[in-house]
């Protein structure tokens, strides 16, 4: 872990509707047309312990506004979760550091490092120059003789790029580019969920744009946070179809932003307090050193960084994995949230 990092830091949902409504709510069109590769057969019994995990992140989310939103509960499945506050964009004044923009945050959310390890200096960028989850995950399945499908279905525009190297070297089973239309998301991750995928990511940009056409206090934001949330519910409600016949399964949902937004709700380079505070979401209990569901927003710099940090997602997701990082590869700057 790098030297300059601070000190470190369940699953109730609206079950009511099912998953195949839900699906049959968003077809045709464009969200049809992306493909699932190799999906696998669905909801098939099995005797062994099996972790799993959802990964599901969201651009324009901003912690304050979601945090208002929470204790107004009109979040029911995000409130559902322990949401912590979290610290993006490394340590300033550091090698760490980093601009608040999509493609370098979201390149820390995959590989668990910053611009000096994953190398994404900025939105220019699209190369991971650090081994990404899906790496490290493909890499301890094999070492283990186990197998594991890992999959992606992504709404922004960058993502694709950033993880095209691990769809080539076969790290992601499937990647889904959904070309900005979120319910494409949604009805790709249920899929992969439902087909036994092992690690889904699920990534939305829907709020990210209401906040850039009408600001943080528009009814069109509150209302594009309220379809991530329902979103969320229809995966989770997946989850749960699919441990109904698979009990032994273990699911872990993890639920982040990229970066905050300025007052006017755009995404700046400028590193500020609301810019590099973002939100990280749990559904299991996270170790009380790290962090505690509902702290408000910081105020200091000391208060941002004694706070997790994106960096901590992707050792959070290996230890779910039981994914162990050989010594010599360890070039992780987070620690798991859980441990």
């Amino acid at each position: 872990m790098a030297s300059n990092q601070p000190a470190r830091r369940l699953l109730t949902a609206a079950l009511g509707a099912t998953v195949a409504a839900t699906l049959a709510a968003c077809g045709g069109g464009s969200d049809s047309a992306a493909p699932v590769a190799n999906p696998g057969g669905t909801n098939v019994p099995s005797t062994s312990a099996s972790k799993k995990v959802l990964v599901v992140g969201v651009d324009g989310a901003t912690y304050a506004q979601v945090q208002s939103a929470l204790l107004q509960r009109s979040l029911p499945n995000l409130g559902a979760l322990s949401v912590l506050p979290a610290s993006t964009g490394g340590t300033l004044g550091t090698t760490t550091a980093q601009p608040p923009l999509d493609t370098p945050s979201w390149a820390t959310v995959l590989s668990g490092t910053w611009q000096n390890r994953h190398g994404v200096t900025d939105d220019t960028v699209a190369t991971l120059a650090a081994p990404s989850v899906f790496s490290y995950a493909r890499t301890a399945a094999k070492a283990a003789g186990t197998t594991q499908r890992l999959g992606a279905a992504v709404s922004s525009a960058v993502l694709p790029a950033l993880l095209k190297a691990d769809q080539q070297a076969g790290n992601l089973d499937t990647l889904v580019d959904c070309a900005q239309v979120d319910s494409c998301v949604t009805q790709n991750s249920v899929r992969l969920v439902q087909s036994g995928y092992d690690v889904v990511f699920a990534q939305y940009t829907a709020p990210a744009a209401a906040a850039l056409a009408s600001g943080l206090q528009s009814d069109a934001y509150a209302a594009a946070l309220g379809s991530v949330d329902q979103a969320l519910g229809t995966l989770q409600a997946a989850i749960a179809q699919r441990r109904t016949a698979n009990p032994n399964e273990d699911w872990l949902v993890v639920v982040t932003t990229s970066h905050g937004l300025d007052a006017t709700g755009a995404t700046t380079s400028a590193p500020t307090l609301e810019n590099r505070t973002a939100f990280i979401a749990l559904n299991k209990t996270v170790n009380p050193a790290l962090g505690k569901n509902g702290t408000a927003a910081p105020t200091t710099e000391a208060a941002l960084a004694a706070l997790a940090s994106e960096a901590d997602i992707v050792p959070t997701v290996l230890a779910q994995l039981n994914a162990a990082v050989p010594t010599t590869a360890h070039k992780l700057d987070g620690a798991a949230l859980t441990a």
